[in-house]
């Protein structure tokens, strides 16, 4: 029989050694470094700083770069929140990591900016927790706090902690600690955590590394598939298959005719060997055939499939010897998290479970391994446990949650209830070798006992638990809830202008006034209509809105663009997009209201029929509120918006808005000559809306020469315009002239105004 041995070698990519020295000064992410990761979710803001730039919403995101020196390098950066530091608002900077991965970085040389509050230089081992080796200041308990910190660490492993904030004149030493581990190339990874509200506020600048190696990973495109090139027998239960090349085999079947398929595969580190056993053995003298399926070149480019045939040639039963063993070391499989008492829970389902850890770095078969709670030995079965993933152990029959990485084991004979006031577990392998064993204390209820670095905790994982995933963190601090607001009060926010009939192929808006001193956040509102029999029809919530501002103007549309399209924007910030009930045109009860107990605070059923009785063509023309302070289902408080304010004054104050009252209640201003423009402005205050307006320039011979207004409907205040051009399109010779204003409203009221100027 063959003998294969396998060497393994690190190859170390340290050809010539540099500095990275990034400060964020050129046009994308990538300008002069290759930083991989979530690149689209990071930008390069106007003061060149690197910025979280991400969707609304909690999680974390990530930048690395390859390679870096772990022994004698010195590491620099600087931070800023513009939110205090919490478990998921911080920076977590893996200064030196296997892999470029979070969650699976394997050996790992981790700052954290901000959790807790503080800056820890922690060490990390895969997925059973940090150990914090410096423990440093907290600098992160409030906003906009900027910190730079620098870790150096020479050719021995000692490491040394430095920071520096607001306040400090030079780097403040943290302390220093000495690594356990050797020189050897690894990624540099910056990982941003956030939560919901907190997705554009996190800034990284000034980075400086000592010892970093520009690496690119030069194509390696395989043009042929693996070829077998060799196959044997290994003992009475296995077969050792050789390929060309290596072989990615986590999808592979390997079926054997008469035994069937195995999930029972090992494979060497080189990718080129794979052994697949059949525990029921093979049959002396019996032909097989072994199809293999599923399988693909290392880049996972190139499927692959065949077949090997041999004949099986086996010990008789005199000369087998015990079959061996494989040889488990102990802590291989940990007990990681205990859920005793779920009474409590709501995030996951209400399941008692015991999760084991395989940390072998080897695929582990559960078969013949024992689980023992208290005295009472409970067999696992059959189950291929891979590495880093995680195994739920639990009554069958029962709801449990298994996670991403995690494979759930209904055993039978499970407790039917764990002890909530704690019990010695024991873990041993097939040949009763005790591989773990943990007594936890009294569980806390709907809280798992979850294993870190330390030692034990409870978990703080919002579900109470994280089964077949990585364990809470036991720093974590959750975020103080945001102060109670009081409620909106009625008629504090009213309805000022509406649109409901919009020209064709345009949208219609809702313009909302704060009549308060005070500004009135708008995120337990809500806007709908109202049915006929008083129900309402769907409510649009303003949650997405910011406060609105004492005194202040807020337009809603679905179409900001079609907006500026039909009318002047003045404040282009205080229109908002958003989905919107749709208006009648002839008329509709339109409500605002609370959504916490349904308490109306504003409430208008337009009419079509509140347009001034001048206005035909309503479509394009706003309805404005007169007065905010008079009753909002008065209908005299209503009108169409003024002609002269291009019949709607979206996100500002309206143009038929009544003025406080005055001595002379309405007047006409002179006619004011702009040199920019070469035109006429004449401004007017009224005393109520609904006036139309003649005007008409006069020589002073008596002759009409010119034609301003021909009975446009005005506003409470504003301008007329006029070119200075006569009747027959040319302008009008400098000189004196009379201006001759008459003003009539549909109640009979009339006023005149005449007025000697100037022509230019």
């Amino acid at each position: 029989m063959r003998h294969f041995y396998l060497f393994w070698a690190l190859l170390l990519p340290f050809c010539l050694s540099a500095q990275l020295i990034e400060s964020f000064d050129g046009e994308k992410i990538t300008s002069h470094y290759p930083w991989q990761g979530d690149t689209a979710h990071f930008k390069i803001n106007a003061e060149r700083e690197l910025q979280l730039y991400t969707n609304p919403g909690s999680g974390e995101r990530k930048l690395y770069i390859r390679s870096v020196a772990l022994l004698g390098n010195t590491w620099e950066g600087r931070v800023r929140s513009a939110y205090r530091g919490t478990s998921n608002n911080c920076f977590h900077f893996y200064l030196w990591c296997e892999k470029a991965n979070p969650e699976q970085s394997g050996l790992a040389l981790l700052l954290r900016l901000g959790n807790s509050q503080r800056i820890d230089l922690c060490l990390k081992r895969g997925n059973i927790g940090q150990e914090v080796l410096i423990k440093g200041r907290t600098l992160f308990e409030k906003a906009n706090q900027e910190v730079s910190f620098r870790i150096t660490t020479d050719q021995d492993g000692l490491c040394t902690l430095y920071s520096k904030s607001d306040g400090d004149a030079d780097y403040v030493k943290e302390g220093e600690a000495t690594l356990p581990w050797e020189e050897a190339p690894g990624n540099y990874m910056m990982v941003v955590k956030y939560s919901t509200d907190h997705s554009k506020d996190k800034y990284i600048d000034d980075l400086f590394i000592e010892s970093y190696t520009p690496y690119e990973e030069e194509p390696d495109i395989p043009t042929v598939p693996p070829r077998l090139i060799g196959g044997e027998q290994d003992g009475d239960t296995a077969v050792i298959l050789e390929f060309d090349q290596p072989v990615y085999a986590n999808e592979g079947r390997f079926v054997l005719s008469e035994l069937g398929e195995t999930n029972i595969i090992y494979q060497t580190e080189d990718g080129l060997l794979i052994r697949p056993v059949w525990p029921q053995g093979f049959k002396n003298q019996t032909t097989y055939t072994l199809f293999y399926s599923n399988l693909y070149d290392e880049k996972r480019q190139l499927p692959f499939q065949g077949e090997y045939t041999f004949t099986a040639i086996c010990s008789t039963p005199e000369e087998e010897p015990d079959p061996e063993k494989p040889a488990f070391t102990e802590g291989c499989v940990l007990f990681n998290e205990i859920m005793a008492d779920p009474s409590a829970l709501t995030g996951l389902p209400q399941t008692e479970y015991v999760e084991l850890l395989n940390r072998s770095g080897e695929t582990i078969e559960m078969e013949g391994w024992h689980f023992v709670y208290d005295t009472r030995e409970i067999a696992l079965t059959p189950q291929a446990l891979l590495p880093d993933h995680y195994l739920l152990l639990y009554r069958a029959g029962r709801e449990v949650a298994t996670g991403e990485k995690g494979t759930g084991m209904g055993l039978d004979n499970f407790p039917a209830q764990l002890a909530n006031d704690g019990k010695r577990l024991q873990l041993k392998d097939p040949s009763g070798k005790l591989i773990d064993e943990v007594t936890y204390e009294k569980a806390s209820p709907g809280r798992s006992w979850e294993r870190g670095a330390d030692g034990w905790y409870v978990s703080t994982d919002p579900k109470g638990g994280t089964p077949g995933s990585i364990n809470s963190d036991p720093n974590y601090t959750p975020e103080e809830p945001e102060p109670e607001l009081p409620p909106v009060e009625p008629f504090s926010v009213v309805f000022n202008e509406l649109l409901p009939n919009p020209y064709a192929e345009e949208e219609e808006y809702i313009e909302l006034y704060n009549r308060s001193d005070e500004d009135i956040p708008l995120a337990g509102l809500a806007i709908a209509t109202r049915k006929s029999d008083g129900s309402l029809n769907t409510a649009y919530n303003l949650a997405s809105l910011p406060a609105l501002e004492a005194d202040g103007f807020l337009l809603l549309t679905k179409s900001i663009i079609s907006v500026s399209r039909q009318y002047t924007i003045l404040y282009p910030e205080h229109l908002y997009e958003m989905k919107l009930p749709i208006l009648n045109n002839e008329g509709s009860t339109l409500v605002l209201f609370r959504t916490a107990d349904g308490e109306v605070i504003d409430e208008v059923a337009y009419s079509a029929k509140w347009h001034d009785s001048s206005i035909k063509d309503k479509k394009g023309v706003a309805l404005e509120r007169i007065d905010p302070d008079e009753p909002t289902q008065d209908e005299a408080n209503w009108t169409s918006a003024a002609a002269t304010a291009g019949y709607g004054t979206p996100g500002y104050q309206n143009s038929q808005y009544l003025q406080p009252k005055k001595e002379d209640p309405s007047g006409i201003e002179k006619p004011l000559y702009s040199q920019e423009t070469g035109e006429y402005s004449i401004g007017y205050y009224l005393e109520q809306a609904g006036y139309k307006c003649k005007a008409l320039v006069y020589a002073l011979s008596g002759r009409m020469v010119a034609e301003i207004s021909n009975n446009e409907l005005l506003g409470t205040s504003g301008n007329l315009s006029w070119d200075g051009k006569g009747k027959n399109g040319e302008r009008l010779q400098s000189g004196l002239y009379i201006l001759y204003i008459e003003l009539y409203h549909y109640k009979g009221d009339t006023k005149r105004f005449k007025e000697v100027f100037l022509v230019y």
